[in-house]
């Protein structure tokens, strides 16, 4: 606070204040808060110098709040914030005059439409009762018919899974009794001439745990 007061930068936004903090062109001030003028005002006239006089004398304004140039209107902040909230409350009782007039028409439809439905559902009601009765009968007898397809198929599928099985656990126990079942000869032979080298080696680095552990696998 102290280096900005000494800059001057306190002083320069006091300034600021004072002045004519806001500055906006004509065409974007109009379309923004032209909305703030009644129906009979807005005849009146048109144009930024029309919506600035009424304005300043509905609100009690001076010149000194807001100025108009060449392409933009000054105006300071207090103004403009106050400009702002009038437009916002404009905007919000015109939404709810809008939906007070779309309620009261959604009524008037829903009631329409509630009669035309009433009548359209007790049609259809009775015209439901009638399929529905043909459609139990149709529908029993195809429950019935696929019934009995589907327990046919159901026990040759529970047979089929039982042999699969079957046939999976044969495997398995096959490899747990004799994991080289499907090994040839000649196949072992090199498996346990390759085991009796590597126990060799172990007994001659003196790795007596190891060469143990190969002679129990031989």
């Amino acid at each position: 606070m102290r280096q900005l007061r000494y800059a001057g930068m306190m002083e320069t936004i006091r300034i600021r204040r004072e002045g004519y903090a806001l500055r906006e062109e004509h065409e974007s001030f109009y379309r923004r808060f032209h909305l703030l003028l009644s129906t009979s005002e807005a005849k009146k006239g048109d144009g930024i110098s029309h919506l600035v006089k009424v304005l300043s004398k509905r609100l009690n304004l001076t010149d000194a709040e807001w100025q108009i140039g060449h392409s933009k209107i000054f105006l300071k902040r207090d103004l403009a914030s106050k400009l702002e909230l009038l437009a916002h409350i404009r905007v919000h009782a015109a939404a709810r005059v809008v939906g007070r007039f779309g309620r009261k028409v959604a009524r008037k439809r829903a009631s329409n439409l509630l009669t035309a439905w009433g009548r359209l559902r007790v049609h259809v009601l009775r015209k439901n009762r009638a399929i529905a009765a043909s459609s139990k009968i149709a529908s029993t007898y195809r429950m019935s018919k696929t019934r009995q397809g589907y327990r046919v198929q159901l026990n040759a599928i529970v047979r089929l899974q039982c042999v699969g099985r079957r046939a999976v656990a044969c495997e398995v126990v096959r490899r747990i009794r004799d994991p080289y079942w499907d090994t040839s000869f000649k196949e072992l032979d090199v498996l346990h001439k390759e085991e009796i080298d590597r126990m060799e080696t172990a007994v001659e680095s003196k790795d007596f745990q190891l060469a143990a552990a190969i002679e129990k696998k031989l």
